[in-house]
C-alpha cells in the first residue's frame, strides 16, 4: 500500500493534519492515496516508536525498515495513553486554561518531575504559573516530540508503502487529535481491497511453516478456507499464538511474540527430544550417547538446549534408536511436543503416550508403518495429522481426554482398526470417513459435543459397540439399526426428540437411557393435541405410543398428576367429585371430552415438572 506523502515538517505548536503529496509519484493502485494539492505540509509526524515497531514494521520490507529508520530521528518508545495526556495538556494551554491543572495531574509522574523541575516549582501552581503559559506550551510540544517518530523535512521518499487501513485509522489515529483524524479521513480515499494485516503477519514472520506443523493447515488450505471464511486466517494466527501460550505455560518459558515464534518452537522441540531419549534411556540402556550429552538433562541455556538436541539428533539419524524393541512406554513423561525422530522407529508395535500434555502431534508419525496400538490419551490435543491414516497395521487407537475439536477425514483409511476411543473431547461431528473402517469393533464417542452422527456409520458391518451418549444429540440415523453385530447403543443424556423405527430392537435399553427425554417429548405432543382440541383418537394413539415405547409406568405417572389436579378442582365441581369416584379415572379422563382440557394441560405440566425434579 503506497502512503503518498511530503516530509517537510510544519512547525506550528498547534498544527493540523494536513496530508501533502509528492510531485511526480504516481498513484498504486489499491494504495491509501492522498487527494489534497496541498504539498508541504507532513503527514506523519506523531508516531510513537512501540507503534512503529509493533504494528507497522511487519508490513515494510527489511529495505524499508532500514530506510524508514533512517530517515526518522527520535528514540524514546512512549505509550499512546502518555502521549494523548501530553496532548491534553497541550490543548488545554491553548483552549482551555481552567482544565489545565486537572490534565497536568493525569500526566505520568515522569513528565510531572520534568516540568516541576524545568521551572523550578515544587508542585504545580497555576496561579503561579500563567505568566509560563507561552514556556509551558513549548515545554509539552518539546517532549511529545522526542518520544515521537519524525520524518526529516529533507526526505522525500515515501517509506509507508504497505500500511492497512485498519493500521491507520486505529493504532495510528490514536496519536492525533480529533481535527486531525478528521482531516486524515477527509484527505485519504481507498481504492481497493488490500492485504489484510494477519495476512501481512503471517507472510512477514514466515509462520506458514508452524501452523502446517503444529495445527495440520497446509498453506493451500488456510487460503482455500479463508476465501470462505474471511475471518479462518485470524482464528488460525490465534489458534497458533494459543498453542504457544500453553506450551509456554507447560515449559514455564516467557510467551513468545511473532517474531520469536520460530525460536520458541526450536527450543521446545529440543527440550522434548531431550526428554524422550531420557525416557527410552531409562527403559533400556542406550550405547555410546554422544560426548557432552550423557546426563541427558535439559540446560537452562536456550543455546546450549538446541545445541544439545541437535546433538542427539545426528547420533539418531544415525540409527542408534531403530531397533529399540516393539514396543514404547511414554506414559507420564512430561512431553509436550513429541519429537518428529518418533518416526525413525520403524518397528514399533505398540506406543503408549498417555497422562503427557502434549499438544501436537508431529505428520513423521506416519512413518510408523508397523504401528498396532497408539494410546494418546489424558493430553491436551487440539488436533491430529492427516498423516495418521497412513499407520495401516493400527488396531487400536485411543485419543480419549483431549482437547479435540475435530479428526481428519484421513482417519478412514485405518482399514484394521478395531477400536476407537474418542471419549472427552470437543467433537462437534465426526467425518463421513468413518463408515470405511470395515474391521472396527467398538466406537467410543461419549461426553463430546456431536450435533449429529453421519449415516455412513451403517456401513460399520463389523461394529458392536457405539457410544453416544452426553452429547447433543437430537436424532440418530437410521442407518444404525443395519448395524446387526451392534450389541451395545449408549445414548443416554442427550437431546433426543425421535427415535427410528429401525432402533426399535434397541428399544428396551433406549428407553431406560433415554426415558425421561422421549417422555417429554411425547409430552409436548399430547399437550398439543389437549389444547388444541383434537380428537380423542389422536390422544388416544400418543397415550398407546407411550405405553409401547417407555412402558406402563410413565403413562401411570401421568394418571396420577391429572387425578391429583382434578382433586383440587372437584372442591367446587360436583360433576368431577362423582367422576373421581371410578377408580380408572385417570385412565379414562384423557379421552374424556367433558373434562376441562385445562386440567388436562396442568396435569403434564405438573408430570413434567416432577421429570425436571
Amino acid at each position: 500500500m503506497s502512503l503518498v506523502t511530503n516530509t517537510n515538517q510544519s512547525s506550528s505548536a498547534e498544527r493540523a493534519f494536513q496530508p501533502g503529496v509528492v510531485k511526480n509519484q504516481t498513484k498504486s493502485q489499491g494504495a491509501l492515496t492522498n487527494t489534497t494539492k496541498k504539498q508541504n505540509k507532513n503527514l506523519v509526524v506523531k508516531i510513537t516508536k512501540d507503534v512503529f515497531v509493533n504494528k507497522v514494521f511487519p508490513f515494510l520490507t527489511e529495505d524499508e525498515r532500514t530506510n524508514f529508520q533512517k530517515a526518522c530521528i527520535g528514540d524514546c518508545s512512549l505509550t499512546a495513553s502518555r502521549f494523548d495526556r501530553l496532548n491534553k495538556l497541550s490543548q488545554a494551554i491553548l483552549q482551555n486554561p481552567s482544565k489545565i491543572p486537572v490534565q497536568f495531574q493525569e500526566l505520568h509522574k515522569d513528565d510531572r518531575t520534568r516540568i516541576l523541575t524545568k521551572f523550578g516549582k515544587e508542585k504545580f501552581d497555576w496561579n503561579q504559573m500563567k505568566e509560563l503559559r507561552e514556556p509551558l506550551l513549548k515545554e509539552v510540544e518539546a517532549m511529545k516530540a522526542e518520544h515521537s517518530f519524525t520524518i526529516l523535512s529533507s526526505k522525500s521518499v515515501n517509506y509507508l508503502k504497505k500500511l492497512p487501513i485498519a493500521l491507520m485509522s486505529d493504532p495510528l489515529s490514536s496519536f492525533l487529535i480529533e481535527k486531525e483524524r478528521a482531516d486524515f479521513r477527509n484527505n485519504c480515499r481507498n481504492t481497493r481491497k488490500i492485504q489484510t494485516p494477519i495476512s501481512s503477519i503471517i507472510k512477514t514472520y514466515k509462520l506458514e511453516g508452524l501452523i502446517e506443523t503444529y495445527l495440520h493447515v497446509s498453506s493451500s488450505d488456510l487460503t482455500k478456507r479463508n476465501q470462505k471464511d474471511q475471518s479462518y486466517k485470524a482464528k488460525t494466527l490465534h489458534k497458533l499464538m494459543s498453542l504457544a501460550h500453553s506450551l509456554s505455560e507447560i515449559e514455564k518459558l516467557p510467551c513468545p511474540t511473532y517474531s520469536s515464534l520460530s525460536a520458541f518452537f526450536q527450543e521446545v522441540e529440543a527440550r522434548n527430544l531431550i526428554r524422550m531419549i531420557g525416557a527410552i534411556r531409562d527403559a533400556s540402556p542406550l550405547p555410546n550417547l554422544p560426548a557432552g550429552v550423557e546426563d541427558l538433562q535439559i540446560p537452562n541455556d536456550p543455546t546450549a538446549t538446541i545445541q544439545k538436541a541437535n546433538r542427539l539428533r545426528d547420533w539418531i539419524n544415525q540409527g542408534a534408536i531403530a531397533a529399540i524393541g516393539s514396543t514404547l512406554d511414554l506414559t507420564n513423561k512430561d512431553l509436550s511436543l513429541l519429537p518428529k525422530e518418533i518416526g525413525q522407529l520403524q518397528t514399533l508395535q505398540a506406543l503408549d503416550l498417555k497422562g503427557n500434555r502434549l499438544v501436537s502431534l508431529p505428520k513423521e508419525i506416519g512413518q510408523l508403518k508397523a504401528l498396532q496400538e497408539l494410546r494418546l490419551g489424558n493430553n491436551r490435543l487440539v488436533s491430529i495429522p492427516k498423516e495418521i491414516g497412513q499407520l495401516k497395521a493400527l488396531r487400536w487407537f485411543d485419543l480419549k481426554n483431549n482437547h479435540l475439536v475435530s479428526i481428519p477425514k484421513e482417519i478412514g483409511r485405518l482399514k484394521a482398526l478395531q477400536w476407537l476411543r474418542l471419549s472427552n473431547n470437543r467433537l462437534a461431528s465426526v467425518p463421513k470417513g468413518i463408515g470405511q473402517l470395515k474391521t472396527l469393533q467398538g466406537l467410543y464417542l461419549e461426553n463430546n459435543r456431536l450435533v449429529s452422527v453421519p449415516e455412513e456409520i451403517g456401513q460399520i458391518k463389523t461394529l458392536e459397540r457405539l457410544h453416544l451418549e452426553n452429547n447433543r444429540l437430537v436424532s440418530v440415523p437410521k442407518e444404525i439399526g443395519q448395524l446387526k453385530a451392534l450389541r451395545s447403543l449408549e445414548l443416554e443424556n442427550n437431546g433426543m426428540i425421535w427415535m427410528p423405527p429401525e432402533l426399535d430392537r434397541f428399544k428396551g435399553a433406549l428407553g431406560k437411557q433415554n426415558k425421561n427425554l422421549q417422555v417429554k417429548n411425547y409430552l409436548d405432543q399430547l399437550s398439543l393435541c389437549v389444547t388444541g382440541q383434537h380428537n380423542t383418537k389422536r390422544i388416544a394413539g400418543f397415550l398407546d405410543a407411550m405405553d409401547r415405547r417407555l412402558g406402563k409406568e410413565a403413562r401411570g405417572q401421568l394418571h396420577r398428576c391429572l387425578y391429583e389436579v382434578a382433586q383440587k378442582a372437584a372442591k367446587t365441581d360436583e360433576t368431577l367429585r362423582e367422576k373421581l369416584k371410578d377408580k380408572h379415572f385417570g385412565r379414562k379422563a384423557f379421552l374424556d371430552e367433558s373434562i376441562d382440557p385445562k386440567l388436562k394441560a396442568a396435569a403434564i405440566a405438573k408430570f413434567r415438572k416432577t421429570l425436571e425434579e
